[in-house]
């Protein structure tokens, strides 16, 4: 496996302060796990509203999830004053997303000047096992945050 070095200090708190001010973010009730350069764990609690049948999570919230977990690892890696856009992701559905919670781990896997792409595997949780229901890419783009000062 790679290992990525930041390329700014702080860059944990600065990837958790861009996902938390996202609208979506809190709308679909997630939180983050852990960060480390190039790699970010996203969890998200299953409810009744997320689901097509009252258990199973619909395909589009799979891949919404998919896509916040493979930019959170993209965004690791951002220079100072840079945030990521989604440039196109792709979702690969494996096995039904129920049980209590979800877990998508996202690893950049190949990055650039100006882009990363990342893996993430999404698993299924329900009491103490853990099921792989969910992988596919994403390719996020470094973009210049305005300057809020």
């Amino acid at each position: 496996m790679t290992v990525f070095e930041a390329r700014q200090t702080g860059y944990a708190d600065l990837t958790r302060g861009f996902l938390q001010s996202m609208p979506v973010f809190r709308t679909l009730g997630l939180d983050i796990a852990s960060v480390s350069p190039g790699r970010a764990e996203i969890s998200m609690t299953i409810t009744t509203g997320l689901t097509f049948d009252g258990t199973h999570v619909q395909g589009g919230i799979v891949g919404a999830l998919l896509d916040i977990a493979g930019g959170a690892a993209a965004m690791t890696l951002t220079g100072e004053g840079h945030g990521i856009a989604t440039l196109g992701f792709e979702t690969h559905h494996l096995a039904p997303a129920g049980g209590e919670y979800l877990v998508a781990v996202g690893r950049v896997i190949k990055p650039g000047r100006n882009q990363a792409l990342s893996l993430v595997e999404i698993f299924a949780c329900h009491d103490a096992s853990r099921s792989l229901c969910a992988t596919g890419h994403v390719t996020s783009r470094w973009i210049a945050l305005p300057d809020r000062g």
